[in-house]
């Protein structure tokens, strides 16, 4: 998860269906990238690291839950210059939704 050269922080795991998922933050030089990858069940294997995020500004406070359906729901605040942003996006079928 995350290169070499990129800091990472607020990883979060998360395993309904028998797949685990996470999300973390990459320092980038300019912002923060949120991304993801999937280990699928009976896998020994991480999918390829996936952007679910990138931006110009810093991201933080990641949470990771899964819904009723057991749907997983990622959530974080990306600064921003006039406020922060409470963003959030639903993972299905290997996409997150925006």
């Amino acid at each position: 998860m995350g290169s070499a050269f990129e800091p990472v922080h607020d990883l979060q795991l998360l395993q309904p269906a028998n797949v685990l998922t996470a999300v973390w933050v990459e320092d980038g030089s300019i912002g923060d990238d949120l991304s993801w990858s999937e280990l699928p069940d009976a896998s020994s294997d991480w999918t390829a690291e996936t952007y679910l995020e990138t931006t110009v500004n810093d991201v933080h406070d990641v949470q990771l839950i899964e819904d009723e359906a057991g749907t997983p729901l990622a959530a974080w605040v990306e600064d921003g210059s006039i406020g922060d942003s409470l963003l959030f996006s639903t993972l299905s079928d290997g996409t997150w939704s925006n």
